[in-house]
């Protein structure tokens, strides 16, 4: 049993763990210089003491993203997101550190293949107006890139920039017009269309959805909108609402009804119970007795959710929120049994809506002979701890404090070996699997104490978490007693 991640449902399925980042930034600084110039040069020959300006844009910034990842870079205005946004993409040159594209560094392209390369990176920028040429059409603005680039001929550009056009919701036939004989919304439309007209892969957004229309209008306190603002509304193709509600109360329930509805969601084939108000999700195999367990439990007086599909939605906060389906409801299938209805048999209360997930169980069929590594929780003489170190993995430190160690797990256990200098006993008889460690725990505990002891207890802090140990807290003897 473990608790959930909140990251369950934000890793892509169509990005593997082990791919190499799409574009990685390594130690990336920009630094802004202003020079001297001839006034302060000769001042300085008078002993002025002028120096030239630098500003630290961007300081040293590491950053990987995967293909179909979608990265968000949130800071105060003037942080450096949009200078840090134009180095990812190469509009501005590197004053340290290296770009990367899958693997491997952009620097030391040929020119040819800095320039094929440079194709697959765009950038939506954040002034709409500043970013179009006042001088071209639109459809010399979206189409000329991919004629240029080969991506589609002369003759196609028309039809090709109104289908571009039709992507970002405008109307084709505008496109002979000038930037500036469109909205400020619009022209943001056309800032995305021709980001999007040479087919990136890598696409930088700098505040690009900030300069577009006005989704909705909603008037509230049941006032009735004016007729010329109506008639502005059906003219600009915006949705006007109006409400009996206070603005308050309007925009607390709009904003609900959008968190609900735009959280990020899976579905699981799974089982999800209420147990003593602990939202339990149950996993398994098919056919390994997920909805016997969930029967069994709501026959002792705990509640459904959901039996065999459940929707699960991450709202703010990181908090996991099981659904039943509309399809199943309160219903459970039971194999030689079929379909059968939780609320008609055993109450009202033996079912609801919805349960925070808090702890999952996975369901496994039991092999024997085979070794599980498990989590268990012992009691020792310093009180509760993890099994699997020492009785209660606390070990005395150089300095006279108390260090608390965690390393049950076999993959951990061989990090804390290596940490302390010892990865032969990875490999030690009396050591190499779980089992092995609790029948031979004193004599392991005898060897983490021996190492721990000749160490300052941050020393080993450090130590260990640079390697990947759980370690902590650190107390000093008054506090233990």
């Amino acid at each position: 049993m473990s608790h959930i991640p909140s990251e369950a449902l934000s890793e892509s399925p169509l990005a593997p763990a082990g791919a190499l980042p799409l574009v990685e930034l390594r130690g990336v600084s920009k630094r802004f210089v202003k020079a001297l110039d001839s006034s302060m040069r000769i001042a300085n020959l008078f002993g002025a003491g002028m120096r030239e300006e630098i500003v630290r844009a961007v300081d040293h910034v590491d950053l990987a993203i995967r293909a179909r990842e979608v990265v968000g870079l949130v800071g105060e205005s003037g942080c450096g997101k949009s200078t840090l946004g134009r180095l990812a993409v190469g509009l501005l040159p590197l004053s340290a550190g290296e770009r990367l594209w899958q693997g491997k560094p952009l620097g030391s392209l040929a020119p040819a293949a800095a320039r094929e390369q440079q194709l697959k990176m765009q950038m939506i920028f954040q002034d709409p107006y500043a970013a179009l040429n006042p001088r071209m059409r639109v459809v010399d603005i979206v189409g000329e890139a991919p004629v240029v680039h080969g991506l589609i001929t002369t003759r196609q550009q028309v039809e090709y920039v109104g289908l571009q056009l039709n992507r970002v919701g405008l109307d084709p036939t505008l496109m002979r017009r000038f930037p500036h004989q469109f909205s400020g919304g619009q022209r943001a439309r056309i800032g995305i269309a021709r980001s999007l007209a040479v087919k990136p892969e890598f696409l930088v957004c700098d505040e690009s959805v900030a300069a577009l229309d006005v989704s909705c209008f909603i008037v509230t306190k049941g006032i009735a909108p004016l007729e010329e603002f109506r008639h502005e509304c059906e003219k600009r193709a915006v949705p006007l609402f109006s409400t009996p509600a206070m603005s308050s109360t309007a925009i607390t329930r709009t904003t609900y009804f959008l968190e609900e509805t735009m959280a990020p969601r899976i579905t699981m084939h799974a089982g999800l119970i209420d147990v003593f108000g602990i939202g339990v999700l149950l996993l398994g195999d098919s056919g390994i007795g997920k909805s016997e367990c969930a029967l069994d439990l709501v026959y002792r007086g705990h509640r459904l959710i959901a039996d065999d599909m459940v929707v699960i939605k991450r709202h703010p906060n990181d908090v996991l929120l099981g659904y039943t389906s509309d399809l199943l409801r309160q219903h459970m299938e039971l194999r030689g049994i079929g379909i059968i209805d939780i609320r008609d048999l055993f109450g009202i209360a033996s079912t609801r809506d919805v349960k925070p997930v808090d702890l999952v169980v996975k369901l496994e069929k039991w092999v024997e002979g085979t070794e599980y590594d498990r989590l268990g929780i012992v009691r020792g003489p310093g009180g509760t701890g993890l099994k699997g170190v020492a009785p209660s993995n606390i070990f005395k430190s150089k300095d006279d404090k108390w260090v608390v160690i965690a390393a049950n797990a076999d993959n951990v256990f061989r990090r804390l070996c290596e940490a302390m200098g010892q990865p032969e006993l990875v490999d030690d008889d009396r050591f190499s699997t779980h089992l092995a460690r609790g029948e031979n725990q004193e004599e392991l505990e005898g060897i983490v104490s021996e190492w721990a002891g000749a160490r300052d207890a941050h020393e080993i802090d450090q130590v260990l978490n640079e390697a990947g140990v759980i370690c902590g807290p650190i107390y000093t003897i008054e506090e233990i007693l």
